[in-house]
Formats: C-alpha cells, structure tokens, sequence
C-alpha cells in the first residue's frame, strides 16, 4: 500500500472512486465525470491544493482532497474537503494511512489549524468522524444544510 499524491494518469481511477463516492453518499446527487474531470485537475495543479491517493498494487482504492484556506486571515487553516476509501476496503488502515498523509502535508505547508467536515455520512458508525478524532481533531460546531426545492 503506497499513499502519494496523485497524477494526471489517476484521473480516470480517480473519477470511478468519485461516482462509488456519490453513490453510497446520503445525498441524492447525480455524478459528473466531466465535473469530477475538472475537480480533481484544479485540486492537483492549483497550488494551495492537492489530491491524494491510495494506491493497493496499482489499483486505487481511497482518495482525499486537501486545501490551504488564507481567504481572510494570515494564518493557514488546512481543509480536508473530499475522503473516500472503497467499501471493501475499510479496516485495513487505507483511511488511517490517508490522513496521516494529509496531517503531514498540513503541517508541511505550515497550517495552524485543519479542518473536516462529515457530510457525505458515508459508512457505519460514521467511520470518518471515529478516524479523525484519533488524530486530534474535535467537534467545533455543526455542519448544517439547506435543501433547495423541498416542500416544508
């Protein structure tokens, strides 16, 4: 298991974890390679952002998305905005290993703070949350959502 920063020629493995990802993700969205195409093009080559991931004998099996936040402050605050780790391979530390990447590549460029947020409520017993907590991140709020074009 080697977990590295991913390439141009990831893409396409990259775009079929993302479709798992909207896919098992509570929310009702409709998956986009060409959006996923894009996305994962500006996280690798935008400079404050970057795409790991985990690569199992060739095969990708997991991905996190990182980004450095400045917008209004002169300290870096990191930000983990996208984690996956197929199905079949949760518990084998992939997800572990993948955050530790991230909190090396935080601390690398120097934030302060980093940040997550489980939206996606993927998994049992919200697995995201349980990992992070091992890594010294805590609750500091809610994550709250609008749905547009619901009848209340």
């Amino acid at each position: 298991m080697v977990i590295r920063p991913a390439n141009i020629y990831d893409i396409a493995n990259l775009c079929t974890l993302a479709q798992q990802f909207v896919i098992e993700n509570k929310w009702d969205y409709t998956f986009s390679k060409e959006n996923a195409e894009r996305s994962f093009y500006n996280y690798m080559f935008s400079g404050e952002t970057d795409v790991f991931v985990c690569d199992l004998d060739g095969v990708l099996v997991g991905f996190a998305l990182v980004a450095i936040d400045v917008d209004f402050h002169n300290e870096k605050m990191g930000y983990v905005s996208k984690f996956y780790v197929c199905k079949e391979h949760r518990g084998k530390s992939i997800g572990r290993k993948l955050i530790e990447y991230c909190c090396e590549w935080f601390d690398k460029h120097g934030c302060v703070t980093s940040h997550a947020t489980e939206t996606g409520n993927i998994g049992e017993n919200k697995l995201f949350s349980n990992l992070l907590k091992k890594y010294r991140y805590k609750f500091c709020g809610e994550s709250l959502v609008r749905e547009l074009n619901v009848k209340v």
